[in-house]
């Protein structure tokens, strides 16, 4: 509901026929169908509201019922919500989908990751830019932005919003982080949130610099063919560090979903990478449905048909 009002009046500060021309705003919502009469009701409630304020206003459902998956049913629901994302934008000519993700929401996901296991891209957090499809790039302009201020200058504009109840719940892990680990934490040392941040963001710059050192030995490493991609084994001086961020990089070159793939199975990946035993005809298997196989100079991956 800020994302809505703050880019409106931005937007209403353009030239029109300039460059500066007021650009076009399309409010995007997705019903998860998953709260019942409530998720309707917050449904009619943005349709409504941008009717108020003459914007073009696209609304999506599921064609089946959201079921959880290996990551749980927010990682489905969030799965579901951003494929109508990048699908709507593609169908109407827009450029970036924009939401309205807040500091406190890159503090949960932070906390989440920290605690569930991750690496230095976990601890980054959630990018403020990244690409949904080749057309579309998403983008995230609030992260510096805390709920409160967020709700102060939603009552300073005597906007009314819609609250999802099921926040206050604890069924979510999510849900417990943002309403029982994290005041728990902040009363018993205060000021860890703003230092998880600080953590965060350094996290996001040494991965800048992790990502520079993977472009710079990919090309040499990395070869596409049809239907496979081979990894040549790298010389002694990388480190296995950065050996699996060039794997990873891998799975993100050819669209490989990697929500699935773990430390462990990067381990183990950059294990056979190096390994320097005798070739045999044996394969393994990798999320999700990559198949490795060992060759002479390194290793052969391909995605296997379902």
């Amino acid at each position: 509901m800020a994302l809505l009002r703050g880019m409106a009046e931005l937007a209403a500060r353009c030239e029109p026929g300039t460059s500066r021309a007021e650009p076009r705003i399309v409010v995007l919502h997705f019903n998860h169908q998953l709260r019942g009469e409530a998720a309707d009701a917050d449904e009619a409630f943005v349709v409504e509201l941008a009717r108020g304020m003459q914007r073009e206003c696209c609304t999506g459902r599921p064609l089946q019922p959201i079921v959880a998956t290996g990551g749980g049913m927010e990682a489905a629901a969030r799965e579901a919500r951003y494929h109508f994302f990048t699908q709507a934008a593609e169908a109407r000519g827009c450029r970036y989908v924009i939401t309205g993700h807040t500091e406190n929401d890159q503090l949960e996901t932070v906390l989440f990751r920290m605690l569930r296991g991750t690496g230095i891209a976990g601890i980054a957090g959630m990018p403020r830019a990244r690409t949904l499809s080749p057309a579309v790039t998403l983008l995230r302009p609030m992260l510096s932005i805390t709920r409160s201020e967020v709700l102060e200058y939603l009552a300073s504009l005597d906007q009314p919003y819609c609250d999802d109840a099921t926040n206050d719940e604890d069924t979510f892990t999510r849900n417990r982080i943002r309403n029982l680990v994290l005041p728990m934490l902040e009363h018993e040392m205060p000021g860890c949130s703003e230092a998880l941040l600080r953590l965060s963001s350094q996290a996001a710059q040494a991965q800048q610099i992790v990502d520079r050192l993977v472009l710079a030995q990919f090309d040499s490493l990395v070869e596409s063919r049809e239907n496979r991609v081979l990894v040549s084994r790298p010389n002694e001086t990388i480190e296995p560090y950065l050996v699996a961020e060039i794997l990873v990089h891998v799975w993100k070159q050819q669209n490989w979903p990697r929500k699935d793939l773990t430390q462990k199975h990067l381990e183990q990946l950059v294990g056979l990478l190096l390994s320097r035993e005798a070739v045999t005809t044996a394969a393994w298997m990798f999320p999700p449905r990559i198949q490795a196989t060992r060759t002479a100079t390194g290793l052969a991956l391909r995605m296997l048909e379902k």
